[in-house]
């Protein structure tokens, strides 16, 4: 089997996202389902759906302009079917911009706010050579910018996986999953996507 034809076998995509969202940080879900009269339970289920957010917004950059002209805008997640930006545009911030313009797209674009998962003092670098999400929580004292910054002002980095697109990972498998409204696939089917939960 060609690569390019690689599929993960059914459910593998969710079992890999749900793996990846244990590692996530007990501390952050238990705070964050107390103060929502929620379970833990709740909590990650509800996390699983906002990671499949930033995972389809991550293989919809992925596409070029014209590829993601011709998806069908009825089929497209509500926000990019709204604002319309064009892929280049999100890579561009994913690649050149800073913490607070990617929590501010991931935001306006997958309509999930980082500060609220992880505190408004929380960071977001881009990581090449991954795949999965890492989340660094931080030390005593961390270096932000040329700032030692207390660890109360800053506890978690997040480090989001945007490696090169490969080669074998087509255009109908990013639109594939892009367009994907199945509430039970929360995570990409083909191994090669970038799976935005974990820790």
């Amino acid at each position: 089997m060609d690569d390019k034809d690689r599929k993960l076998p059914p459910n593998a995509g969710t079992t890999r996202a749900k793996a990846a969202a244990n590692r996530f940080p007990l501390s952050i879900a238990a705070s964050s389902a107390q103060s929502k009269g929620s379970t833990v339970e709740d909590y990650y289920n509800d996390l699983l759906h906002k990671t499949k957010r930033i995972s389809q917004l991550l293989a919809y950059s992925w596409l070029s302009d014209e590829e993601a002209a011709e998806i069908p805008l009825s089929s497209l997640p509500t926000p990019l079917r709204d604002k319309k930006p064009k892929p280049s545009d999100i890579a561009h911030t994913l690649q050149y911009k800073g913490s607070q313009e990617i929590k501010e797209l991931i935001k306006n674009l997958a309509e999930v706010d980082l500060d609220v998962l992880f505190g408004s003092s929380s960071q977001v670098r881009v990581s090449w050579e991954s795949f999965d999400t890492v989340i660094h929580e931080a030390g005593n004292t961390t270096i932000a910018g040329n700032t030692a910054v207390a660890e109360e002002d800053l506890r978690y980095t997040l480090y989001l996986p945007y490696p090169p697109r490969p080669q074998h990972v087509t255009s109908l498998q990013l639109a594939n999953w892009v367009t994907n409204k199945n509430p039970d696939d929360v995570g990409p089917p083909y191994p090669y996507i970038p799976l935005s939960g974990g820790g």
